[in-house]
């Protein structure tokens, strides 16, 4: 509940500017809400900049307080036309009430206004909403307001933008659709419609006092009546594009007021009314008229049809719209109406019972308008004539029609008529003489119909019989049999339709039918042909049918007759064995020699054949059963190869020999083994059984060579393959081949190149030893807990994944030069009280660390030394292009006079992200350092982010150090001569007391230049610190 809101000071002489309840520039959802008595100078209850939808909610006695550029709106948007509006089932209305009554703090209340018009928009849509003037001392608009101020130099919130209502209703106003923008031809856009609303008691419908070629009205399916009269104003000069058509204005004689209008001042010279200057009465081109008609049956019953039409003064048409709502009511002389009263849109009709032998008289009424219908002719009920004819179906129709006539001859349009047929009751719409009845599948036979019609106040009742003949179906039968051999069983397969039932007849035996198929067996029948007669029995649905079916009886010819012969070695006999069926009889002859057949078998020897390939054609007389019969056996007599090489070979590391041994061929065997890998031949002399081949400087890959044995004058040759693998990718499965359980090199590595793949674990060691030049690339290789030590100068490390969580460094570098660390990942996790290192390196001139992401967290309890990088006596150093990612506890630092009694205090840190001691020519560049803490370690807990000691021409430049500390915390600290520290961007930030972004302890000198530093802490902070040099 809204009331009363805006800002307002009487003794200031001030009223609010706009937006006296809401001001609104996104999206504003309001419902089931009130809004009373809210006041400003412009849009009194709302300013909407933005999305507004209003539902279930009532706006009354909207205040616009006294301002020049008063514009008597509700709603709307300040600054020409913004903002999208919905208001859906809501109420705007003003009262009676004064602005005294309403609210105490409105400055010139004698000058202020209640208002409830929509104001600027882009575009506003109303659907089912009340706009209700109660006796409000300034007559309101809906949309728009006069005002010339307002558009002058004001804020320009009452021209209305594109509006869309629906169902609403609007009473009691000056004006719905107001057309004013101060100048013809703005830029200002309105296009209006109103589609089934009300208007009542409205005085102009539509008032144009501006003109443009971006401002139309239409009103449609709209209700519009008035005790005075309606009234469309146009000032003089001004058009605008209208659409009146298809509204009921009350009467059948619609007219409205066609007014010349202007305007006037009303409490100033900037608030004014719409002025009418002169009016004529005209009529719109097209409007509604209210008819009433009635059918004109036989019988009592009629349908009576009040509704409204489309008229153009002289022809009248079909109305297709919906009208908003209105009451009528309806009365009958000599009859009784079903309805004579109720709500309107389009039209009624309404059931009509009259009187026999009597006209009648219908009256009905909606608005101002009355309608009558007078009938002199009697009322009577009618005769009817049944045509009742013979009807023939086939069987499974369901559909039956007769025609019914009135007495003239005439059909009957409508009615109900009655079937009773085969004991069941059926019954069917008459429509426009004819009746459908559906009945139920009859079997084919003759049946009776007998028609009845009883139709009370329309027609005497009339009956009347014919016959119905349903008519069965002709029946597809077919019937086979496959031809078959003396001895078998004749199978004959009758089929008719799928739905049939019945009996079939084949050979004086009678089956059912059984899913539209019967199957009879014949037996013990010679040689011949036969003809058989089938016979269907017919059902229901189904006619009798014969039909016949014909087959052979023949010899056997297609029997088993086959000749078989083994392959054999030289001096040995060919065995050449016949088969037939075992009651065939009679001879098989091979190669002019002849063999009885007994128990369906032959057998032939044949000697002394020599190497090679044997065809013989074998044939069978034939006998009183089986028909004579040719066919062929062939044999090969060869060499001895019942023997098999094998070929074996153990992978090696690439740069060892691969040694083939091929064992397998006879002892007394002769020849030459041949080994072929990428097209190139090794060989060797076979000796007692086996050769072994050698086969040197093969590249990295695996291998399928072709072994060859050549054979020799009492062997047949044989061929095999053998697979091996020549390489120096390590794996989890492959480690042990190039590492030993110490995690050193094995003698058989002799490349100097080895590939990791896959992730590492679980092994014997927990490091790699490299102490030879040597490339380890990763290839998606991932080492757990498995920490890589060099000790070999020109070695690097490419690709690799360390995930380390129980061993003190990921990556050691121990008196080698010329070693890089490049595009790895280190995840170090350090053990508590332990020292822990990402990358540890000692000795190591010309290191080269870049393209790394270093993820490292210490958990020192202030004894362990914690550092992701420690770099010492190592010249040349570059580390480029890194993330390094780092948490370490927050720890005191041991301090310690050196030598004892000297004042010479030294202290020893222990807990920092990159320390680089002794490394002369080091080379910091474009890394991202982000240190923070995860834990504090006793008093005057210290951080040191990156530390650069004793270490001579030092260039660090374009890091980005982030450091985060607790106590103290250091974002780069240096010592040494003719560092240069330049284009940084440094953050050092403390919890609790110190910060300091670059720390210069002597003996040192050198340039700071061009850096980027953020020193932050609660008390002291320093972006650089200079304190020992």
């Amino acid at each position: 509940y809204f009331f009363d809101n805006g800002y307002g000071d009487v003794s200031k002489r001030a009223n609010a500017y706009y937006g006296g309840a809401i001001y609104n520039d996104g999206i504003l959802i309001i419902d089931n809400s009130t809004f009373e008595a809210n006041h400003a100078g412009r849009l009194s209850t709302i300013a909407n900049q933005g999305t507004l939808y209003m539902s279930n909610s009532k706006v009354t006695d909207s205040l616009n307080a006294y301002a020049m550029n008063m514009d008597l709106v509700a709603i709307g948007a300040f600054g020409g036309q913004k903002g999208n509006i919905t208001i859906e089932n809501s109420i705007f209305t003003v009262t009676n009430r004064t602005v005294d009554e309403l609210s105490n703090r409105i400055y010139m209340p004698q000058n202020s206004l209640t208002c409830l018009a929509i104001g600027s928009s882009q575009h506003v849509t109303i659907i089912n909403t009340t706009f209700e003037n109660e006796g409000g001392r300034y007559t309101p608009n809906a949309f728009g307001g006069l005002n010339s101020w307002n558009l002058a130099g004001g804020g320009y919130t009452m021209v209305t933008g594109d509006v869309e209502v629906y169902n609403s209703t609007f009473r009691n106003l000056q004006s719905v659709s107001l057309f004013y923008t101060r100048t013809d031809g703005s830029s200002y856009h309105s296009h209006r419609v109103f589609d089934g609303c009300l208007f009542e008691n409205v005085e102009y419908l539509i008032a144009v006092v501006n003109s443009g070629e971006n401002l139309t009205v239409a009103i449609h399916n709209s209700v519009i009546l008035s005790d005075n009269g309606t009234k469309i104003g146009i000032a003089a000069g001004k058009t605008i594009d209208m659409d009146i058509s298809d509204n009921w204005w009350g009467s059948n004689n619609a007219t409205y007021g066609n007014a010349t209008i202007s305007t006037s001042n009303f409490l100033s010279n900037y608030v004014l009314k719409i002025r009418e200057i002169s009016s004529e009465i005209v009529n719109p081109e097209n409007f509604l008229v209210l008819t009433l008609n009635a059918t004109n049956k036989t019988g009592l019953l009629q349908d009576v049809t009040l509704a409204f039409k489309v008229s153009d003064g002289e022809n009248v048409t079909d109305y297709e719209g919906s009208l908003y709502p209105r009451d009528f009511v309806m009365s009958a002389t000599n009859g009784t109406l079903a309805d004579e009263n109720g709500t309107i849109d389009n039209a009624v009709v309404s059931a009509f019972e009259g009187t026999e032998g009597q006209g009648y008289y219908i009256e009905a009424t909606v608005d101002n308008q009355t309608v009558n219908l007078t009938v002199e002719d009697k009322l009577a009920i009618g005769n009817v004539t049944i045509l009742a004819e013979d009807v023939t179906i086939t069987y499974g129709e369901t559909q039956i029609n007769v025609t019914v006539l009135e007495e003239s001859g005439i059909v009957v349009a409508e009615g109900v008529i009655t079937l009773k047929l085969n004991n069941e009751t059926y019954t069917a719409d008459i429509i426009n003489g004819t009746a459908t009845f559906d009945i139920d599948v009859l079997p084919n036979g003759v049946y009776t119909l007998e028609y009845s019609i009883n139709m009370d106040n329309v027609y005497n009742p009339a009956s009347n019989s014919s016959n119905l003949t349903v008519v069965a179906f002709k029946t597809n039968i077919t019937a086979n049999a496959s031809d078959i051999k003396v001895g078998e069983d004749a199978i004959i397969t009758v089929t008719v339709d799928s739905d049939a039932t019945g009996t079939i007849t084949v050979n004086n035996e009678t089956k059912e039918v059984k899913n539209g198929a019967a199957t009879f067996t014949i037996s013990d029948l010679g040689e011949g042909n036969y003809t058989y007669e089938v016979t269907y029995s017919g059902d229901d649905k189904y006619t009798k049918e014969t039909a016949e079916v014909k087959f052979e009886v023949s010899k056997v010819s297609d029997y088993e007759f086959e000749a078989s012969a083994d392959d054999i070695k030289v001096g040995q006999d060919a065995i050449i064995e016949v088969t037939l069926p075992r009651d065939a009889t009679g001879n098989v002859s091979i190669n002019g020699k002849s063999a009885k057949v007994e128990n369906g078998s032959a057998k032939f020897v044949i000697s002394g054949l020599g190497e090679g390939n044997y065809t013989y054609e074998v044939t069978y007389s034939g006998d009183d059963k089986y028909t004579a019969n040719t066919t062929e056996v062939s044999f090969a007599v060869s060499k001895i190869f019942e023997f098999e090489i094998n070929a074996s070979a153990n992978d090696v590391i690439l740069g060892n020999d691969v040694i083939v041994t091929v064992s397998g061929i006879p002892d007394d065997a002769k020849g030459i083994v041949t080994v072929k890998v990428n097209g190139k031949d090794y060989e060797s002399i076979v000796s007692k059984g086996t050769a072994t081949v050698s086969i040197p400087k093969l590249e990295n890959g695996k291998y399928d060579a072709d072994v060859t044995y050549s054979g020799d004058e009492k062997y047949a040759n044989k061929s095999t393959t053998v697979s091996f693998e020549v390489s120096n990718i390590v794996t989890n499965d492959t480690f042990e081949k190039f590492f030993d359980e110490k995690g050193n090199l094995r003698d058989e590595v002799k490349c100097d190149e080895l590939i990791f793949d896959g992730v590492i674990s679980n092994k014997n060691t927990d490091k790699i030893n490299i102490n030879r030049p040597m490339k380890l690339l990763g290839e998606n290789a991932t080492l757990n807990n498995i920490a890589i030590n060099i000790t070999s100068d020109d070695v690097c490390v490419d690709g690799f994944t360390i995930e380390a969580d129980n061993i003190t460094s990921a990556i050691i570098v121990d008196n080698a030069s010329d070693v890089d660390i490049v595009n790895n990942v280190l995840n170090v996790v350090g053990e508590t009280d332990k020292d822990a290192y990402a990358i540890l390196a000692n000795k190591a001139d010309n290191l080269n660390i870049s393209g790394n992401t270093v993820n490292y967290e210490g958990n020192t309890n202030g004894t362990a030394l914690n550092n992701a990088v420690l770099i010492s006596e190592s010249k040349d150093v570059v580390v480029n292009d890194n993330v390094f990612n780092i948490t370490v506890p927050s720890s005191y630092v041991p301090w310690a006079e050196v030598p004892a009694g000297s004042g010479n205090w030294v202290s020893s840190p222990v807990s920092e992200g990159l320390v680089f001691d002794n490394c002369d020519n080091l080379e910091l560049s474009e890394n991202d350092i982000a240190v923070n803490y995860n834990n504090v370690v006793g008093s005057y807990d210290t951080i040191y982010a990156v530390d650069i000691k004793n270490s001579d021409n030092a260039k660090v430049k374009s890091n980005t150090i982030d450091a985060k500390g607790h106590t103290y915390i250091y974002g780069l600290i240096v010592s040494g001569e003719n560092f240069t520290i330049s284009d940084n961007n440094i953050t050092s930030e403390s919890d609790s007391y110190y910060a300091n972004g670059i720390d210069v302890e002597g003996p040192a000198s050198g340039i700071i230049k061009d850096n980027n530093i953020v020193a932050n802490a609660p008390l002291s902070a320093y972006p650089v610190y200079s304190a020992m040099s």
